[in-house]
């Protein structure tokens, strides 16, 4: 369990660190479990870090905070792009 981080780029560096302190392979495909409206940008930062990142989408069961976070999240992604 990766509990230091505060972002998603800190989490997935964690993490990755943490695999490879555990014997595993970070270059090896690794899962990223997420929100569905979140799992983009993950995967994006995940293959920055050098990783091989395969998505699985929590789903978000209320229609009107669905349509909420990927509104949010276009707005990041489109953050993410341009820093």
């Amino acid at each position: 369990m990766e509990d230091k981080s505060f972002s998603t780029e800190e989490n997935i560096a964690n993490s990755l660190a943490k695999i490879d302190e555990h014997g595993g392979n970070a270059d090896s495909p690794v899962a990223i479990v997420s929100s569905e409206y979140h799992l983009y940008r993950a995967k994006y930062i995940a293959r920055e870090k050098g990783a091989e990142p395969l998505g699985v989408a929590a789903h978000t069961s209320y229609p009107v905070l669905m349509a909420n976070y990927f509104i949010r999240a276009a707005f990041a992604v489109l953050y993410m792009w341009i820093m």
